[in-house]
């Protein structure tokens, strides 16, 4: 499946966001994100990735800096106008409301929809191409809160793809899900044909599923680029405190890493 939007590219520039001026959670943060591409952003806890996400979907209002969708300011354009444009997978479960796996996924179309002139077939081909594209169209009518955390998840992306946006943003899509659905579900991420901007946790899924891959440390981007090239022993070990060991299999594109304590903290837990 791809998505029939067209691929949107997005510029953030000298960005910074907190709660006030002297409490910034993410500071001077600037890259380009290229129509199409598949970023990864990469960071220890309380790094700041998701505070950088919302303000990407127009969520966290910058203190200083510009987020750009194609040129064009998202804070200078209405709110629905981006809602059309980025779609959003967040971290949080929607609450358990008493609504079918379908209700849930045709709630994405909410931001095409003008008063009076639905266009009921096209949406319910929208929502139909979206459950079918994460495996969901056998349970299309059971209760969301019957479902596992695995299948809530494939529930929210696919109402984000119902949304048809030029730009997915997701926040650690692959928790509570299983080996073989964290790869289905990243496999179906690289297929949509749209530009997909991603926190991820597992560090080798990162590196063989984004083009590019963004480090974020102490609130700061500390590097952006290739896989190849941005994913270093050092790079890894400062932003994680960790010993990294990175290898190269033949199967898996992008370098791949095993990881250990630093010997000075492995002595302090031995202590």
């Amino acid at each position: 499946m791809t998505c029939d939007a067209v691929a949107a590219a997005l510029t953030v520039e000298n960005l910074s966001w907190g709660p006030s001026t002297r409490l910034p959670i993410i500071h001077g943060i600037s890259f380009n994100v290229k129509a199409g591409e598949r970023i990864a952003i990469i960071g220890p806890n309380g790094a700041g990735k998701s505070s950088l996400l919302r303000c990407l979907y127009r969520v966290n209002r910058p203190l200083h800096g510009t987020v750009r969708i194609d040129g064009d300011d998202i804070w200078s354009m209405p709110a629905q106008a981006v809602a059309r444009r980025v779609a959003a997978v967040l971290q949080e479960m929607p609450s358990d409301f008493p609504f079918t796996v379908s209700d849930i996924v045709r709630t994405g179309r909410i931001p095409h929809q003008k008063l009076f002139f639905a266009d009921h077939e096209a949406e319910a081909r929208k929502v139909s191409h979206a459950l079918e594209h994460l495996g969901l169209t056998g349970m299309s009518q059971r209760h969301f809160a019957s479902l596992s955390g695995g299948e809530k998840q494939r529930v929210v992306i696919a109402r984000a793809l119902a949304q048809d946006p030029a730009i997915l943003i997701l926040d650690e899509p692959t928790n509570h899900l299983d080996i073989r659905h964290q790869l289905e579900i990243l496999q179906s991420l690289q297929q949509l044909g749209i530009t997909v901007i991603t926190t991820l946790h597992d560090i080798n899924h990162a590196a063989s599923f984004a083009d590019r891959v963004a480090i974020i440390s102490g609130g700061k981007l500390t590097a952006f680029g290739r896989p190849g090239a941005v994913l270093t022993n050092s790079a890894i070990g400062e932003a994680f405190s960790v010993q990294a060991n990175r290898y190269t299999v033949s199967v898996r594109p992008g370098p791949h890493f095993f990881f250990s304590l630093p010997r000075t903290t492995q002595q302090e837990n031995q202590q």
